[in-house]
C-alpha cells in the first residue's frame, strides 16, 4: 500500500508540470501575424491579423540615399467582404502568400515569371463565387497610410506616406475546369518608372502555378 501510494506521489509530481507545460502551449497566440512577399524588385507585407495587404513597396531597398528613404505606392489593399479566412500561410513554401476562404482563394504575390514591378492579387474559384469580388486600396501621392503602428523601415518616421501615383488593372480567365481566376494588378509611376507599364508584359508572365 505504501509503494503504491509513493508511486501516485511521484506521478502526480511528475505530470503536474507536464500538463501546465501543455496548457501555457495551449493558450499560447501567435504574436507576430505578417508576411512578406518579394521578386527582388518590389515588396508587399501580408497582415494576417487585419487580412490586408498594409504596403507595397517599388523597391527592395529601404533608402535611396542617406536622406531619401523609399515610400509604399499602395497601401491598405483590402478585399470587399465580411468573410475570413480559415487558413493564411505561404503557398507550399513559396513566396506566394494565401488566403484560403470557404469558396475561394486569394494569393499575394510579386512574379518571379515577370520580373516585374507589379504586385498581382489572384482570387480563385468558381466564376459565380468570384467575378464581383473586388479590392480597395489607400492610393496617392502624399496620402496617408492609415493604421500603421508599426514600421516595417525602422529609420523612418510616422505616419507612412504614399509615393508614386497608382496604375491598376483587372481582368479574368479560366484556371481549369469549373475554376476561373480574377487577377487584380497594382503597379506605379513616378519620375523613373512611366506609364504604360502593363502593355511589355506578356500573358504568361500572369502565372504562378
Amino acid at each position: 500500500m505504501k509503494i503504491k501510494t509513493i508511486l501516485l506521489i511521484l506521478l502526480s509530481a511528475f505530470c503536474q508540470p507536464l500538463l501546465t507545460a501543455q496548457e501555457r502551449l495551449r493558450i499560447m497566440e501567435p504574436s507576430y501575424f505578417k508576411l512578406t512577399t518579394s521578386n527582388g524588385l518590389i515588396v508587399a507585407v501580408y497582415n494576417a491579423k487585419e487580412n490586408r495587404i498594409d504596403d507595397v513597396y517599388p523597391h527592395i531597398f529601404a533608402a535611396c540615399d542617406s536622406a531619401k528613404y523609399v515610400h509604399p505606392f499602395v497601401g491598405n489593399i483590402v478585399l470587399n467582404s465580411t468573410e475570413r479566412p480559415v487558413f493564411t500561410g505561404y503557398l507550399n513554401n513559396t513566396h506566394v502568400i494565401t488566403a484560403r476562404y470557404n469558396e475561394f482563394t486569394v494569393n499575394y504575390f510579386s512574379s518571379f515569371t515577370g520580373s516585374d514591378k507589379i504586385f498581382y492579387v489572384v482570387v480563385r474559384g468558381e466564376r459565380k463565387k468570384i467575378e464581383d469580388l473586388s479590392f480597395s486600396a489607400e492610393t496617392g501621392n502624399g496620402k496617408a497610410v492609415s493604421g500603421v503602428s508599426l514600421l516595417e523601415n525602422p529609420l523612418e518616421d510616422l505616419p507612412v506616406h504614399i509615393a508614386g501615383n497608382i496604375v491598376t488593372g483587372s481582368f479574368m480567365r479560366m484556371h481549369n475546369e469549373g475554376v476561373c481566376e480574377k487577377y487584380f494588378l497594382f503597379s506605379f509611376t513616378n519620375s523613373i518608372s512611366h506609364s504604360g507599364i502593363f502593355e511589355p508584359l506578356s500573358f504568361s508572365g500572369y502565372l504562378f502555378l
